[in-house]
């Protein structure tokens, strides 16, 4: 009889609501076997019979397999006006112009399995892996003499952004595989945040405290008594370690001489770090990381053209001579009811003497004798943050990106569109009108460090190659942003 109830109790319950939540379940399970309602034995029973009662749901209802425990589903859409503009080193009358009204939407799944498993799913618009942006209006005769008419969908197709399997079996280690959020600790200047690497990844971490104090200064302060309290410090050390297939080589080895092979090339990402919890509110976090390239060699990355050269005209997205120490550091504290962020990170390219070498083959660069230009590196300050209507937040920096610092096929294109040899402020301005919808304000002004070199990307307004150095460049983004 006691078993009956239980059921009517719990169909009673879940009945209610369009999704069977088997956690919700559990916990008045777990409630009623506490209060000794029923007997353990008698919960497991229950437990299977309503896996029995709700496998078949009625047509038109919501069915959740029996391995999901927990499903989430999440997304955003933003609404963006958005101005480019640049300036060349070599001709100063010579500038080009961008502005463009763009849009994105993302729409994702999580889902909490049992054992410790869980699934990551989201598609989103656009197909680079630096931009999930679609610009309104590109099939007109605006856009390349295109003869497609106006608003047609061509470029509008939804794309696979994330999709990875992750387990957390062991308290202390996360382990993922697929196409994945980024994993590790980092910045802009370093990472794209569209860039979701494809790979596997391996998250270690374990606290430590709070630490007690045996003892502290008594009130005359002339001796100590035991602490009655123990200390709010914590201290996290945690690993992060990635290894990303930066490029399939397709084929290893090839029948014929005259098809090129190639080698598989992995980004082997090594980090580990701290974080120093003082209170809830003020921490200190550092975390070193070593990113690694297993093959570099001009016949490995897109063939033998694409060896990195850094000067003007040239190729500036090689991957050849990369192998780059970044250590990002972040200070958190409350101030005046604020939470306050100082932040900072330091690149250098231990590489990057050999990286130098290529652009030294041209005459022009090599009578100026360029050398350096090993190391990137920012600072700034952000001051509140966005939860909830009517929050505000304030963030500015200064960035540093020598030409032989970084890898340029990875760095933010909103931040001096993915230049090198460039530096200048970054400000950035937010403001929730409700919980779910905010305005953002974002500026940029990059200078060219270096007239003997190139300022080129991969992406960006000024192209990848053959374009000029830019001595200067203007960005402005004003964004509409909802989630749900």
């Amino acid at each position: 009889m006691r078993k009956l109830k239980c059921i009517l109790l719990l169909s009673a319950f879940t009945l209610g609501s369009s999704f069977v939540h088997a956690q919700d379940n559990a916990a008045l399970l777990d409630i009623l076997v506490k209060k000794k309602v029923i007997s353990d034995q008698e919960a497991e029973e229950v437990r299977a019979d309503l896996v029995k009662e709700y496998t078949a749901v009625p047509a038109g209802k919501i069915n959740i397999s029996a391995p999901v425990k927990e499903l989430r589903i999440y997304g955003d859409t933003r609404l963006r006006y958005e101005y480019r503009g640049a300036k060349s080193e070599t001709n100063s009358n010579d500038s080009v112009e961008a502005d463009r009204f763009r849009y994105r939407l993302r729409i994702g799944m999580d889902l909490k399995l049992t054992e410790d498993w869980f699934v990551g799913v989201r598609v989103e618009t656009a197909s680079g892996g630096r931009s999930t942006n679609v610009t309104m209006g590109p099939n007109g005769n605006g856009s390349g003499g295109s003869t497609t008419g106006p608003w047609n969908k061509s470029n509008n197709s939804i794309y696979l952004g994330q999709a990875y399997v992750k387990n957390s079996s062991l308290p202390w280690l996360t382990v993922i595989g697929g196409r994945m959020p980024n994993p590790l600790v980092t910045s802009p200047m370093v990472w794209d945040p569209d860039i979701n690497p494809e790979g596997f990844a391996q998250q270690l971490k374990y606290s430590f405290g709070p630490f007690e104090s045996s003892e502290k200064p008594s009130a005359d302060g002339k001796g100590t008594v035991a602490a009655s309290e123990p200390s709010p410090l914590t201290l996290d050390i945690f690993g992060n370690f990635g290894e990303f297939v930066y490029d399939s080589g397709y084929k290893q080895n090839s029948f014929g001489s005259a098809t090129p092979s190639y080698n598989d090339i992995f980004l082997i990402a090594l980090q580990s770090g701290a974080k120093l919890n003082f209170d809830k509110s003020t921490s200190l976090q550092v975390a070193p990381t070593l990113y690694l390239y297993t093959s570099t060699k001009t016949t490995d990355y897109v063939g033998a053209a694409n060896v990195y050269s850094g000067a003007p005209g040239g190729n500036q997205y090689g991957i050849n001579d990369l192998e780059i120490l970044d250590i990002p550091v972040e200070f958190d504290w409350t101030m005046a009811g604020l939470p306050f962020r100082l932040f900072g990170e330091f690149a250098d390219n231990l590489q990057a003497a050999e990286r130098a070498k290529q652009a030294e083959t041209v005459a022009t660069v090599k009578a100026a004798k360029i050398g350096g230009q090993n190391i990137a590196w920012q600072a700034g300050l952000g001051i509140n943050k966005i939860k909830k209507k009517g929050d505000w937040e304030l963030m500015g920096y200064w960035q540093t990106s020598e030409q032989y610092s970084l890898d340029t096929n990875l760095i933010d294109d909103d931040v001096f569109d993915s230049h090198l040899n460039t530096q200048g402020p970054v400000v950035k301005a937010g403001y929730a009108l409700t919980d779910a919808v905010s305005l953002s304000l974002s500026y940029n002004y990059g200078m060219i460090i270096d007239n003997k070199l190139g300022t080129g990307g991969y992406a960006g307004l000024n192209g990848a190659t053959s374009n000029p150095a830019t001595k200067s460049y203007n960005l402005i983004q004003m964004d509409l942003n909802v989630k749900f």
